[in-house]
C-alpha cells in the first residue's frame, strides 16, 4: 500500500502548484480515464447478471399473484363469467412491463457495439463533465463528506508528504510566488486569538470539527483573513486564513478577533 501511494505521490506531485479546483478536475477527469477500459468490459456483463436476477425476483414475486389471479378466473369461468376484472389486467400487465425492460437489458448487454470510437468519445465528454461538477461541488460545498475525504487527500500529498519526501511545502513554496497577488485579493484584515483561547487553536484543512487540523496558532501569532467565510450544519462559522508560514486553512470566528 506505502508503495502505491509512493507511485502516486510523484504522479500527483507536480499538481501541488495547482490550484485546488483545478487539481480536483484533472484528478477526476485521469481517474475516469483509467476505469474505462473496466468499465467498457464488466458493464455489460453486470448488466446481464443484474437483468437476470431482476428477472428471477419479478418471477418470484409474481408467481402468488399468478396464482391467485388463475384461481378467480377459474370461479369467475364456474359462475359464467368470462371477462376478467381490470386489476387482472393490471396486474398482469405490470409484471409483464417489468419481464420486457429486463430482457431487453439482458439482449443489449450481449450485442458488441458498432461504433467503439463514438463510445470512447462519449466516455470522454462525460469525464470532462464530472471533471467540472466534482471540482464546483467540493469548492462549494466545503463541508460535504465527500469534500472532507478530498481535502484529507490532497492535504496529505500537498503537505506532508511533499514534506517528508523533498523537504518543503508546497504552500509555503506557492505563498513565496503569489504573496503580492493574494495580498491584492484579500481585504488586509489581520487576525488573532482572543483572550479566551492564549492557550491556543487550530487551522483546519475544512470548515468543520472533523476536518483535520494542518496547523497549530500561538497566542498573539497573527493570520491573514482571506475573504472567504463557511457556515458548517451545527451553525459555527469559519473563516478562511493564510499563516505566516503560507499554510492555508480554516478557523473558527468563535476563536479569533482583529489583530
Amino acid at each position: 500500500m506505502e508503495n502505491l501511494l509512493n507511485q502516486l505521490f510523484w504522479l500527483y506531485a507536480p499538481l501541488t502548484f495547482l490550484p485546488e479546483w483545478a487539481r480536483i478536475a484533472i484528478v477526476t477527469f485521469i481517474s475516469i480515464l483509467l476505469i474505462r477500459p473496466l468499465l467498457l468490459s464488466w458493464l455489460p456483463k453486470l448488466l446481464k447478471i443484474a437483468a437476470i436476477i431482476l428477472s428471477k425476483v419479478v418471477e418470484l414475486i409474481s408467481s402468488p399473484f399468478m396464482m391467485i389471479i388463475n384461481n378467480v378466473q377459474k370461479k369467475r369461468r364456474a359462475a359464467g363469467n368470462i371477462y376478467n376484472p381490470f386489476w387482472v389486467d393490471w396486474i398482469e400487465g405490470f409484471f409483464s412491463f417489468f419481464m420486457f425492460i429486463f430482457k431487453k437489458i439482458e439482449l443489449l448487454a450481449l450485442k458488441k457495439p458498432k461504433n467503439p470510437m463514438r463510445i470512447k468519445k462519449w466516455t470522454r465528454n462525460i469525464a470532462i463533465l464530472a471533471a467540472i461538477l466534482f471540482s464546483l461541488a467540493i469548492t462549494n460545498g466545503p463541508t460535504e463528506s465527500y469534500s472532507m475525504k478530498w481535502k484529507e487527500f490532497d492535504y496529505y500529498m500537498t503537505v506532508d508528504k511533499l514534506y517528508r519526501e523533498l523537504g518543503f511545502s508546497a504552500a509555503e513554496t506557492t505563498a513565496s510566488f503569489e504573496t503580492e497577488a493574494e495580498e491584492a485579493s484579500t481585504s488586509g484584515i489581520r487576525l488573532t486569538l482572543n483572550e479566551t483561547y492564549k492557550s491556543g487553536g487550530n487551522v483546519r484543512s475544512g470548515p468543520s470539527l472533523s476536518s483535520k487540523a494542518v496547523d497549530d496558532l500561538v497566542w498573539g501569532e497573527e493570520v491573514a483573513y482571506l475573504d472567504e467565510k463557511s457556515e458548517d450544519s451545527e451553525g459555527r462559522t469559519w473563516l478562511k486564513v493564510r499563516t505566516k508560514e503560507g499554510i492555508i486553512g480554516w478557523v473558527s470566528s468563535k476563536i479569533m478577533k482583529r489583530a
